[in-house]
């Protein structure tokens, strides 16, 4: 029974890296297309990172459960207060505010 168990932790660990791994993937293919749509929209430069990190971190809906929930909720709550601050009008900061927003997912994978 115990083998069982630990072999389904493993799993599911497994399973939440790689969606870690999608997401951060998704994240840097997203966050410089919605930067440019939303300045081409005319909102202010400085609202656009904070709305781009909430609509490039979306949930992921496969797992549905609070587990996810909090990851997620945590994943967001550190890429806005931590990560958007690297953008600027002037540049985007792509690279680096992934690179933070990867160091969000590994220490939100916790919750």
């Amino acid at each position: 029974m115990e083998g069982k168990t630990t072999r389904s932790i493993v799993i599911f660990t497994l399973f939440l890296v790689v969606l870690a791994g999608q997401s951060a993937a998704d994240f840097v293919g997203c966050y410089p297309g919605c930067l440019l749509q939303c300045a081409l929209k005319g909102t202010p430069w400085y609202i656009c990172p904070v709305t781009c990190a909430a609509d490039c971190l979306r949930p992921a809906t496969i797992l549905g459960t609070s587990h996810t929930d909090n990851a997620h909720f945590c994943k967001l709550g550190c890429a806005v207060t931590k990560c958007t601050k690297f953008t600027t009008q002037a540049d985007p900061a792509v690279n680096k505010v992934n690179t933070c927003v990867n160091a969000c997912s590994q220490s939100c994978l916790k919750y």
